[in-house]
């Protein structure tokens, strides 16, 4: 093989996967791959940073047994006061722990970040936060959109 056929990308493309299929990678990078372009075609999909509980998958909810450094980002995907019908409303989904659909849960997390952000960071616990995303989490996973 010349070294003109060496500078061919297409050429260079196949013998890189050629490559990493004998290594038994190929596979792995393939689902990186695919799991990195839904995360852009999600954030692609968000209007102001807000999307609906259909538009929700796993991964764009924070994993709560990981770094869960992205959770207000998230939790601000809803306009949790409007969406309750009220500040009193979302406030008591949250302070009253009666939230149980999914909606309900968004709203509790988003005024849990309402709560972070005018305490000056001394709001709910992370165990607290961690919980609502779990819960929240468990609905997508289990098609409980509601």
């Amino acid at each position: 093989m010349g070294s003109q056929a060496l500078n061919n990308p297409a050429l260079q493309l196949d013998l890189m996967e050629f490559l990493l299929n004998q290594a038994g990678l190929w596979e792995g990078l393939r689902e990186r791959a695919a799991a990195e372009v839904e995360s852009v075609v999600a954030t692609e999909d968000q209007q102001d940073g807000q999307f609906s509980n259909d538009q929700l998958t796993l991964t764009r909810i924070p994993d709560p047994d990981g770094g869960i450094s992205d959770w207000e980002r998230f939790a601000h995907s809803i306009n949790g006061y409007e969406v309750a019908g009220s500040f009193e409303a979302c406030a008591d989904l949250a302070n009253n722990g009666t939230a149980k659909t999914l909606t309900e849960l968004r709203c509790a997390l988003f005024f849990e970040a309402r709560r972070m952000r005018h305490s000056g960071g001394f709001g709910s616990s992370e165990e607290e936060i961690r919980q609502l995303l779990r819960r929240i989490r468990e609905k997508v996973q289990a098609g409980e959109l509601d």
